[in-house]
């Protein structure tokens, strides 16, 4: 795909010598176009140096932002090497209480957006802009429209694509909510029990995790385990008297519980 130049700089003036003399002049013609083939000539390098001056000023900018960039990449950097130098690898478990007790991660590094915005247009930009013609006075036709739409965003929008988008990400958020709502009520409470039995088997896989007195467990563990001896006892009182019961795995360090 070829697509439409876009001139960001004109080194003006174009035409050094392409008009005409003034009537006044009757003599030394030749004279009269070398003074204003040099004089345009001294404009033109006038122009250059302008827009080199923007260039280099943009450089300069992008560099301070790059460099800020790397200084912040590199204190987090220094705090990584320094967490992982000290780390204790003898207690690499860590405590449950602790775990629990831990804060979500947030990020504090801020991101680019709108990057294509009308405040991130380069100088030389912003001229070409504001030499262009202005778009139609069509604001005047609102009052004699049906609707409350602008009638200037018929013939310009800036704003349409990131309208579009916004539209899409409402619109997928209110899918995701629909079909949260829509789940059945039994897949959920399976799906919860898995999670739970998935969370105590690991515990009581971790070198005696659930090993100390019951006041300094988690309470959500002591709740699922009761959950589960519970559940069992229930099937155990269900079932016949010769029909033979699976064990029961209790974990290292706790009691198991009394069945009358």
């Amino acid at each position: 795909l070829i697509g439409m130049p876009l001139t960001r700089r004109n080194v003006s003036p174009v035409a050094l010598n392409r008009e005409c003399l003034p009537p006044q002049v009757q003599r030394d013609e030749l004279e009269c176009v070398a003074n204003r083939t040099i004089t345009n000539l001294i404009r033109q390098l006038a122009s250059l140096s302008k827009h080199a001056e923007h260039i280099f000023g943009e450089m300069y900018h992008d560099a301070m932002r790059l460099e800020h960039k790397t200084n912040q990449l590199k204190g987090r950097v220094d705090k990584l090497t320094l967490r992982l130098t000290t780390m204790d690898n003898a207690n690499d478990e860590g405590a449950l209480d602790e775990l629990e007790m831990r804060k979500a991660f947030k990020s504090s590094s801020l991101i680019d957006q709108r990057t294509l915005d009308r405040e991130t247009l380069p100088s030389a930009l912003v001229e070409q802009y504001e030499r262009c013609d202005p778009p139609p006075n069509l604001d005047l036709l609102n009052p004699y429209r049906e609707s409350r739409e602008n009638a200037l965003t018929l013939y310009t929008n800036p704003l349409f694509f990131f309208d579009l988008w916004r539209s899409e990400m409402l619109k997928e958020c209110t899918e995701d909510e629909t079909n949260r709502k829509r789940r059945s009520p039994r897949k959920q409470k399976q799906r919860r029990d898995e999670n739970e039995h998935r969370l105590v088997s690991s515990l009581a896989t971790r070198g005696g995790a659930l090993s100390f007195p019951d006041e300094y467990q988690a309470p959500s563990a002591l709740g699922i385990q009761r959950r589960e001896w519970k559940e069992r006892e229930q099937r155990m009182e269900g079932g016949t008297l010769g029909q033979s019961l699976p064990p029961l795995n209790v974990p290292h360090g706790m009691s198991r519980p009394l069945i009358i």
